[in-house]
Protein backbone atom coordinates (compact mmCIF):
# COMPACT_ATOMS: atom_id res chain seq x y z
CA UNK A 1 0.00 0.00 0.00
CA UNK A 2 2.95 2.33 0.65
CA UNK A 3 4.02 1.88 -3.00
CA UNK A 4 0.54 2.80 -4.21
CA UNK A 5 0.46 5.95 -2.08
CA UNK A 6 4.00 6.89 -3.16
CA UNK A 7 3.11 6.43 -6.83
CA UNK A 8 -0.08 8.42 -6.32
CA UNK A 9 1.86 11.40 -5.00
CA UNK A 10 4.44 11.09 -7.77
CA UNK A 11 1.65 11.31 -10.33
CA UNK A 12 0.10 14.30 -8.61
CA UNK A 13 3.45 16.06 -8.41
CA UNK A 14 4.00 15.39 -12.09
CA UNK A 15 0.52 16.58 -13.02
CA UNK A 16 0.66 19.85 -11.13
CA UNK A 17 4.26 20.64 -11.90
CA UNK A 18 4.15 20.24 -15.67
CA UNK A 19 2.54 21.57 -18.82
CA UNK A 20 -0.93 20.76 -20.11
CA UNK A 21 0.40 18.09 -22.52
CA UNK A 22 2.33 16.52 -19.63
CA UNK A 23 -0.72 16.56 -17.40
CA UNK A 24 -2.99 15.05 -20.05
CA UNK A 25 -0.53 12.34 -21.05
CA UNK A 26 -0.04 11.39 -17.38
CA UNK A 27 -3.82 11.15 -16.91
CA UNK A 28 -4.14 8.95 -19.98
CA UNK A 29 -1.15 6.79 -18.99
CA UNK A 30 -2.28 6.25 -15.40
CA UNK A 31 -5.84 5.36 -16.42
CA UNK A 32 -4.60 2.87 -19.02
CA UNK A 33 -1.35 1.53 -17.55
CA UNK A 34 -1.50 2.61 -13.91
CA UNK A 35 -0.89 3.41 -11.23
CA UNK A 36 -4.19 5.16 -10.74
CA UNK A 37 -6.47 5.95 -7.85
CA UNK A 38 -8.68 2.96 -8.74
CA UNK A 39 -5.72 0.57 -8.52
CA UNK A 40 -7.09 -1.18 -11.62
CA UNK A 41 -5.62 0.03 -14.91
CA UNK A 42 -7.62 -0.70 -18.04
CA UNK A 43 -4.76 -2.58 -19.72
CA UNK A 44 -4.19 -4.92 -16.75
CA UNK A 45 -7.91 -5.55 -16.38
CA UNK A 46 -8.32 -6.54 -20.03
CA UNK A 47 -5.26 -8.79 -19.86
CA UNK A 48 -7.10 -10.98 -17.32
CA UNK A 49 -10.21 -11.40 -19.47
CA UNK A 50 -10.33 -14.43 -21.74
CA UNK A 51 -12.41 -14.56 -24.92
CA UNK A 52 -15.45 -16.31 -23.43
CA UNK A 53 -15.76 -13.70 -20.70
CA UNK A 54 -15.15 -10.85 -23.17
CA UNK A 55 -18.08 -11.83 -25.39
CA UNK A 56 -20.52 -12.99 -22.69
CA UNK A 57 -23.73 -11.00 -22.27
CA UNK A 58 -25.64 -11.42 -19.01
CA UNK A 59 -29.14 -10.71 -20.34
CA UNK A 60 -31.28 -8.34 -22.34
CA UNK A 61 -29.76 -5.35 -24.05
CA UNK A 62 -26.51 -5.31 -22.07
CA UNK A 63 -23.29 -4.96 -24.03
CA UNK A 64 -20.46 -7.47 -23.66
CA UNK A 65 -17.02 -6.46 -22.40
CA UNK A 66 -15.71 -6.77 -25.96
CA UNK A 67 -18.46 -4.44 -27.24
CA UNK A 68 -17.68 -1.89 -24.53
CA UNK A 69 -13.99 -1.93 -25.45
CA UNK A 70 -14.97 -1.41 -29.12
CA UNK A 71 -16.95 1.63 -27.99
CA UNK A 72 -13.93 2.94 -26.06
CA UNK A 73 -11.83 2.48 -29.20
CA UNK A 74 -14.39 4.35 -31.34
CA UNK A 75 -14.26 7.42 -29.09
CA UNK A 76 -10.46 7.30 -28.93
CA UNK A 77 -10.34 7.10 -32.74
CA UNK A 78 -12.64 10.13 -32.93
CA UNK A 79 -10.22 12.05 -30.72
CA UNK A 80 -7.30 10.89 -32.88
CA UNK A 81 -9.08 12.28 -35.95
CA UNK A 82 -9.60 15.63 -34.23
CA UNK A 83 -5.99 15.83 -33.05
CA UNK A 84 -4.88 15.02 -36.61
CA UNK A 85 -6.87 18.02 -37.86
CA UNK A 86 -9.75 16.14 -39.46
CA UNK A 87 -12.67 18.52 -39.18
CA UNK A 88 -15.53 16.30 -40.33
CA UNK A 89 -15.97 13.29 -38.09
CA UNK A 90 -19.00 11.45 -36.82
CA UNK A 91 -19.41 8.72 -34.30
CA UNK A 92 -22.33 6.32 -34.64
CA UNK A 93 -23.03 5.32 -31.05
CA UNK A 94 -24.76 2.05 -31.90
CA UNK A 95 -22.16 1.01 -34.48
CA UNK A 96 -19.39 1.79 -31.99
CA UNK A 97 -20.30 -1.38 -30.06
CA UNK A 98 -19.93 -3.68 -33.10
CA UNK A 99 -17.28 -6.33 -32.43
CA UNK A 100 -17.53 -7.95 -35.87
CA UNK A 101 -15.45 -5.20 -37.51
CA UNK A 102 -12.48 -6.64 -35.58
CA UNK A 103 -12.99 -10.22 -36.78
CA UNK A 104 -15.70 -12.80 -37.37
CA UNK A 105 -14.31 -15.31 -34.87
CA UNK A 106 -14.35 -14.24 -31.23
CA UNK A 107 -10.76 -15.28 -30.49
CA UNK A 108 -9.43 -13.25 -33.40
CA UNK A 109 -11.73 -10.31 -32.69
CA UNK A 110 -10.74 -10.15 -28.99
CA UNK A 111 -7.06 -10.21 -29.86
CA UNK A 112 -7.56 -7.49 -32.47
CA UNK A 113 -9.68 -5.36 -30.13
CA UNK A 114 -6.98 -5.35 -27.46
CA UNK A 115 -4.27 -4.64 -30.04
CA UNK A 116 -6.18 -1.71 -31.56
CA UNK A 117 -6.88 -0.29 -28.09
CA UNK A 118 -3.15 -0.43 -27.37
CA UNK A 119 -2.46 1.27 -30.71
CA UNK A 120 -4.87 4.10 -29.87
CA UNK A 121 -3.07 4.57 -26.56
CA UNK A 122 0.28 5.08 -28.29
CA UNK A 123 -1.24 7.33 -30.96
CA UNK A 124 -3.00 9.52 -28.39
CA UNK A 125 0.10 9.91 -26.24
CA UNK A 126 2.11 10.95 -29.30
CA UNK A 127 -0.53 13.34 -30.61
CA UNK A 128 -1.14 14.96 -27.23
CA UNK A 129 2.55 15.57 -26.69
CA UNK A 130 2.72 17.27 -30.11
CA UNK A 131 -0.45 19.36 -29.78
CA UNK A 132 0.22 23.06 -29.42
CA UNK A 133 -3.22 24.46 -28.55
CA UNK A 134 -5.56 22.74 -26.15
CA UNK A 135 -7.97 25.68 -26.19
CA UNK A 136 -8.77 25.09 -29.86
CA UNK A 137 -12.45 24.21 -30.36
CA UNK A 138 -13.28 20.70 -31.52
CA UNK A 139 -15.00 20.98 -34.92
CA UNK A 140 -18.82 20.90 -34.70
CA UNK A 141 -18.70 20.76 -30.90
CA UNK A 142 -18.99 23.29 -28.09
CA UNK A 143 -15.83 22.24 -26.28
CA UNK A 144 -12.07 22.43 -26.69
CA UNK A 145 -9.32 19.84 -27.12
CA UNK A 146 -8.47 19.85 -23.40
CA UNK A 147 -12.08 19.06 -22.49
CA UNK A 148 -12.28 16.29 -25.12
CA UNK A 149 -9.04 14.62 -23.98
CA UNK A 150 -10.04 14.78 -20.30
CA UNK A 151 -13.46 13.46 -21.29
CA UNK A 152 -11.88 10.44 -22.96
CA UNK A 153 -10.02 9.60 -19.73
CA UNK A 154 -13.28 9.89 -17.76
CA UNK A 155 -15.13 7.89 -20.43
CA UNK A 156 -12.53 5.10 -20.29
CA UNK A 157 -12.74 5.03 -16.48
CA UNK A 158 -16.54 4.91 -16.51
CA UNK A 159 -16.50 1.95 -18.89
CA UNK A 160 -13.72 0.27 -16.91
CA UNK A 161 -16.18 0.12 -14.02
CA UNK A 162 -18.72 -1.59 -16.27
CA UNK A 163 -16.08 -4.03 -17.48
CA UNK A 164 -15.11 -5.00 -13.92
CA UNK A 165 -18.77 -5.51 -12.96
CA UNK A 166 -19.47 -7.63 -16.06
CA UNK A 167 -16.38 -9.74 -15.35
CA UNK A 168 -17.61 -10.36 -11.80
CA UNK A 169 -21.10 -11.20 -13.05
CA UNK A 170 -19.59 -13.66 -15.52
CA UNK A 171 -17.59 -15.35 -12.76
CA UNK A 172 -20.69 -15.58 -10.53
CA UNK A 173 -22.72 -16.97 -13.43
CA UNK A 174 -20.06 -19.60 -14.17
CA UNK A 175 -19.88 -20.61 -10.50
CA UNK A 176 -23.68 -21.02 -10.29
CA UNK A 177 -23.93 -23.21 -13.41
Amino acid sequence: IIDIITNYFKIYHCIFMTTIPGMLTEELKSEYEGPNWLCIPLKDTLATIETGKAFWKPHGNVHSIAAIVCHIIAWRQALIKVLNGIEKWELDQEASFDTTVFGKENDIAWSNIKAILEKTQHELLELISNTSSFEKTVPARNYNYHFFISGIVSHDTYHLGQIVILAKQYDAHRNNN
